[in-house]
């Protein structure tokens, strides 16, 4: 039996017995190679196979595979390099304020009471009371949202690092004042504390006075049972 490869061409008609294939050295009018009339002939269904294969490993590669190619690729190109920027930038400027603001309420409202209780009391170190572990538990859940303030300001996107800042202490404004969570009850301060400690820290980095009274006036819209002590002239 024929056994063929994955990347074998489709079946060729037998020629007579005899006869010598057109294409082949010695026959009549042939100028074109096997190699050459297999590689036109090779059946759709095998680069549909290999097509699929590719689109498999891309979907299955890690995030820090993913950005090792991204980095050897803008290496070697120029051209690519500029694309991945441009598409990075309309990624970072994509601050929905109201889509943050949701994302952090949920991220603290489903901070579990039954997970602070496992944490707290006497571990290796010490005894740690549950008040204390509800302020690093919801330090924890906000981390990655200051982060990516600080990040934009880093990268001089001070208008977008506003705009997730705004997004954030809503968040915080709104879980402070609307959850119902059983957790909530061990961290009454924490959120007005992080609260402030966040814009605190914007203010800081922030060099535009109209993004300051663009965030004033923000506060007390948005968060005005708060705004008495936030807001600054």
């Amino acid at each position: 039996m024929d056994k063929r490869g994955v990347f074998s061409p489709a079946l060729h008609t037998t020629p007579a017995s005899g006869s010598l294939p057109t294409g082949q050295a010695g026959a009549p009018g042939g100028s074109q190679s096997t190699s050459a009339r297999r590689r036109t002939n090779s059946h759709p269904s095998v680069w549909r196979s290999v097509n699929k294969i590719m689109k498999e490993i891309l979907s299955k590669i890690s995030p820090n595979e993913a950005l090792r190619i991204l980095r050897q690729l803008a290496k070697h190109d120029q051209n690519i390099e500029m694309k991945i920027i441009e598409i990075a930038e309309g990624l970072l400027k994509d601050v929905d304020v109201e889509a943050t603001c949701e994302d952090v309420f949920y991220a603290l409202d489903g901070i579990d009471v039954h997970e602070l209780w496992d944490r707290s009391g006497s571990t290796s170190s010490g005894y740690i009371g549950p008040e204390e572990m509800a302020v690093e538990m919801m330090e924890e859940e906000l981390e990655h949202f200051a982060q990516e303030v600080f990040r934009l300001c880093e990268l001089n996107m001070h208008r977008e690092a506003m705009l997730h800042c705004m997004g954030v202490l809503k968040g915080i404004y709104r879980y402070n004042h609307e959850s119902r969570s059983e957790f909530k009850d061990w961290a009454t301060d924490i959120p007005a504390e992080c609260f402030g400690y966040l814009l605190d820290e914007w203010r800081k980095k922030c060099q535009n006075k109209d993004e300051l009274k663009e965030m004033n006036a923000f506060l007390k819209n948005e968060c005005s049972k708060w705004a008495e002590w936030v807001v600054r002239p």
